[in-house]
């Protein structure tokens, strides 16, 4: 763990307060995609205004006799005409868009940003399971308790107490469990801190990394879609738009 890279001061997100930030962050995401999805539209709509426009100011229809003249290669010519016009129309409409929304943009990635950054801090915290666990009422009355009566205490009754603590649900009591376990034989012990870790908090870690998972999956695609814009490219619009919109995860934690 590179202890260089963890803000002082700041706390951990408790899990009520992740899953405020988690709810946030699916809003913004939610939010860009609507950005994105007004965009494409009406760029896709002045784009087939703009061509027939041009179309109609260049290209001479069926009725009209410069098109008996023509050959079709010169017809052809035009609308290539009618279609680069449009395209450059094009360009200072999407210009104009991206200008007026991106303050608006910005501000929701940035948003994203903070909530996935506070989020992550319990990555670093609860790496695993048994790190989870393992801070249980540290430095509280009740666990010192626990250590104590658990001093000295073999397998046999290492085994019991676990068992106690995972029937009442009890974490404090699990984690001075993990403590008596730790300094235990290898050899001796009746079950390892990863099985009891799991089966006391296993769920609620892979739910809190879950949800760090999906914040982070949000953002790159919100940046992904940002990039996008910027650049221009008109055709990729929709699946940009689906995708933000799209569910990766089937299940929290895979």
């Amino acid at each position: 763990m590179e202890l260089s890279n963890i803000p002082v001061g700041t706390g951990l997100p408790t899990a009520a307060e992740s899953q405020e930030l988690a709810g946030k962050v699916e809003r913004l995401a939610q939010s860009f995609a609507a950005v994105v999805t007004n965009h494409g539209r009406e760029l896709t709509e002045a784009r087939a205004a703009y061509e027939d426009e041009a179309k109609r100011g260049l290209v001479p229809g069926a009725g009209d006799a410069r098109s008996q003249t023509m050959s079709r290669g010169q017809i052809q010519t035009l609308m290539d005409g009618a279609r680069h016009m449009a395209d450059e129309r094009l360009k200072s409409l999407r210009a104009e868009l991206l200008d007026k929304s991106a303050p608006h943009r910005d501000d929701m990635i940035g948003q994203m940003q903070q909530a996935t950054e506070r989020m992550a801090l319990v990555e670093r915290a609860y790496p695993s399971p048994v790190a989870m666990l393992a801070t249980s009422g540290l430095g509280s009355a009740e666990r010192s308790r626990y250590a104590e009566q658990l001093r000295g205490a073999g397998p046999a009754q290492v085994a019991t107490v676990a068992a106690q603590a995972i029937m009442r649900g009890d974490r404090v009591l699990a984690a001075a469990v993990l403590d008596r376990l730790d300094q235990l034989p290898n050899k001796a012990r009746p079950f390892s801190a990863q099985e009891l870790a799991d089966k006391m908090v296993g769920d609620d870690h892979r739910e809190l990394m879950g949800r760090v998972k999906q914040a982070r999956l949000s953002l790159d695609r919100a940046r992904a879609a940002d990039r996008e814009l910027q650049l221009g490219a008109n055709n990729s619009l929709s699946k940009i738009s689906r995708g933000l919109r799209a569910k990766e995860l089937t299940e929290v934690g895979s």
